[in-house]
């Protein structure tokens, strides 16, 4: 039980309409809002960090999470993001092997296999989830996969709307393991040449999940007719989110150990 309430977690925080300030205190962060108690958090058990819309944070807190590892992922009202990652070079530890693995094409060809594998295996389980007792052919251009999701959206916007938040929690996820594995998040096999290129290509991997998450979001305790209705993304809507996200974080995170370690393997075969 100790073990359990020292993990270290996402540290979510939304505007709430009540004056959210963050200060550092010592090694541990101050959560300031009006009308409640605050709440003291030390550094050691946040292992992310994620702020959406207006709320007020110090430098220092900044630094702090910066010291332990943490990237923050910052999100905009209108749905606009930023990252801050850890100021460390051990966040780079494997830059060197990662580059010299893009210079064998037989590497590079096996990576892409892999990820691609991967990616339609979690569509199928997606699909399996969200139509029961249905068998689906899935295509090599995905229309299948797409065609399905399709019918399921409420709409465009509001589904893209839910969707976009879902992908930047598993985005930010996918690169906190990155840290903690001390693998480049830039250095990227099929996105190459890009920012966060790695984080890039394990998201192609469960990218469905974020079409699971959202299907969730609408449908898994009854259709969210208030929300279709109004899509006012207020903090109990949020909330919600976060919720959904957090009830399957565990089962993502266990999935994204094997992948590293898939990656890592990789890694190994490189000759310095």
């Amino acid at each position: 039980m100790q073990e359990e309430y020292l993990k270290r977690r996402t540290l979510y925080l939304i505007e709430r309409g009540n004056g959210t300030v963050v200060k550092r205190d010592g090694p541990s962060v101050l959560i300031e809002r009006r009308f409640t108690a605050p709440v003291r958090i030390p550094g050691d058990y946040i292992d992310r960090v994620v702020i959406y819309g207006n709320v007020e944070i110090d430098a220092f807190s900044i630094t702090l999470f910066s010291s332990k590892g943490a990237p923050i992922l910052i999100i905009g009202r209108h749905g606009e993001t930023s990252i801050v990652l850890p100021n460390t070079d051990e966040i780079k530890s494997y830059s060197k092997y990662q580059k010299m693995m893009l210079e064998s094409k037989k590497l590079v060809e096996k990576f892409t296999t892999w990820i691609h594998e991967k990616r339609i295996f979690n569509q199928k389980k997606v699909l399996s989830n969200m139509f029961k007792n249905i068998t689906i052919s899935l295509d090599e251009k995905e229309e299948n996969y797409y065609t399905m999701v399709n019918k399921i959206k409420p709409s465009e916007f509001l589904w893209e709307m839910i969707r976009g938040i879902m992908k930047n929690f598993l985005g930010i996820t996918i690169l906190s393991k990155l840290i903690n594995a001390r693998l480049d998040p830039h250095v990227g096999v099929i996105s190459q040449n890009n920012n966060y290129g790695l984080v890039a290509d394990i998201y192609r991997i469960y990218e469905p999940m974020s079409d699971f998450l959202t299907f969730q979001f609408f449908y898994a305790d009854g259709a969210n007719m208030d929300f279709i209705k109004n899509p006012d993304l207020n903090p109990e809507r949020l909330q919600m989110i976060v919720d959904k996200f957090e009830k399957k974080k565990e089962e993502i995170e266990l999935e994204l150990n094997a992948t590293i370690a898939q990656i890592l393997s990789y890694l190994r075969s490189v000759t310095p």
